[in-house]
């Protein structure tokens, strides 16, 4: 077959918009018409769109074309050749294109895009079949395309579509890495026009948000392995911190408990983060996988590389709910673990507080023994009375040592019923003392 009508080819850019620093076409499309080899006039204006039309020094047509798209710019420069051309048309065309996205890049003020596709479109003649179509690919390289193929023919409502390769590539005259698709488009006579005006020429649906929304799932899809690794890291660091924890330590070692527990709520944190991450990175791959299948259902796009595109960032929007679940089951027991530790902690504690509160109490009640028997001795020194039988000013001593300090304790305790009772033994023996007294002195 040696007839081709429309010949084009267009690369579409995807910029960040933090990368362009700000939301307006002005900067970013003007760096692309003021190429000394393009001649483009504004065909139309609007907040989320401008389109640019005019022609190279060759005199080929072509046309600028820019959306934003929320957080991505989108921006598209097709060239066209009209009536009808021989295949290697699309060679010229391709060079011309190169030439312009390479000077452009070059440009140090310029933003690199961080990715792209490539279309190759033509239209063949009525009656053309799929053999027609196969026949111009014998010689990809010759029609200015990769020679390397990645993957059968997929019919659609639009003519026969190759995804012809993807991956990593470099900007010419930059080292700026993007992930590029490559795309042939040969479409029936019958159905070019309905084809270029529903599905090639808007950007705000068709090809172009198709593209959009799958690059942008692939970009969250590839992140996935360098998110997952490092919250597997992070779910390690805090199981072995967790670990070590349960080491059984001796009373002379509770210090350590407060430096473990200290650890492990830092450990804690570096997780959380990295489940707040990848929990981004699911909603982000989400969001654009539910876009996507929208405007392929939309258009009808349904054809098996799409499908296989679709069902692989399933698989990987499935693998991190897989990993948050395994997160949320670690985050968990974390937190039961620390609630167990410092209840252990505080019970220990207690205890120690309870051993304290006794020898403290063990020993005011010696002292209030000695004490209240040397101050019975002292004020009947020279007093000329007798003292008591020895069992009787120990016996009482220890009540009042036993009363006083229990009624204290219970006091602080809230217990007034007991306090009171032992407070009043206490009394009870220094009126007993006095009343000993006077009657063996009676």
């Amino acid at each position: 077959m040696a007839d081709l009508y429309e010949p084009a080819v267009s690369t579409l850019f995807l910029f960040s918009v933090e990368a362009v620093r700000s939301t307006e076409a002005a900067p970013l499309c003007q760096s692309w018409t003021g190429h000394p080899d393009l001649a483009l006039e504004v065909v139309s204006d609007g907040p989320d769109g401008r389109q640019y039309a005019g022609q190279t020094r060759e005199g080929i047509p072509c046309h600028l074309d820019w959306s934003l798209a929320h957080d991505t710019h989108l921006l598209r420069l097709t060239l066209r050749l009209p009536g009808g051309q021989s295949p290697d048309a699309w060679a010229r065309l391709r060079r011309s294109l190169d030439e312009v996205a390479a000077h452009v890049s070059q440009r140090p003020q310029v933003s690199s895009p961080w990715a792209a596709t490539y279309l190759v479109h033509g239209v063949l003649p009525a009656g053309a079949h799929a053999a027609d179509a196969n026949a111009l690919m014998v010689d990809p390289a010759s029609l200015g395309m990769s020679p390397a193929a990645a993957g059968e023919v997929d019919p659609s409502p639009y003519g026969w579509l190759w995804v012809r390769s993807q991956g990593w590539s470099h900007q010419a005259g930059t080292q700026a890495a993007l992930w590029q698709r490559e795309l042939l488009l040969l479409t029936p006579q019958d159905r070019a026009e309905p084809t270029q005006t529903y599905f090639l020429e808007p950007l705000n649906q068709g090809l172009a948000r198709i593209e959009l929304y799958l690059h942008k799932g692939a970009h969250h899809a590839r992140q996935h392995e360098a998110v997952r690794a490092a919250l597997e890291g992070a779910m390690a660091a805090l199981q072995v911190e967790m670990s070590a924890a349960l080491r059984p330590a001796g009373f002379d070692q509770m210090h350590r408990e407060h430096v473990a527990l200290d650890r492990i709520a830092k450990k804690l944190m570096r997780f959380q983060t990295q489940r707040a991450q990848t929990e981004v990175v699911l909603n982000s791959l989400r969001s654009n996988l539910q876009a996507l299948s929208e405007h392929l259902a939309r258009v009808g796009l349904n054809t098996p590389h799409y499908a296989q595109q679709v069902a692989r960032l399933v698989r990987q929007v499935e693998q991190l709910e897989s990993d948050l679940h395994n997160a949320r089951v670690v985050s968990e027991s974390t937190y039961v673990f620390q609630d167990i530790q410092r209840g252990v902690e505080t019970a220990r504690l207690e205890r120690a507080s309870f051993l304290m509160g006794g020898a403290a109490a063990l020993l005011a009640a010696v002292t209030i023994f000695n004490s209240f028997v040397d101050i019975w001795n002292l004020v009947m020194q020279g007093s000329g009375l007798a003292l008591p039988a020895p069992w009787v000013r120990a016996s009482l001593g220890a009540l009042a040592a036993v009363g006083w300090p229990l009624g204290a304790y219970w006091a602080i305790e809230h217990r007034m019923r007991r306090s009171v009772v032992a407070l009043a033994a206490g009394f009870l023996a220094l009126i007993l003392a006095i009343v000993a007294t006077v009657w063996v002195n009676r």
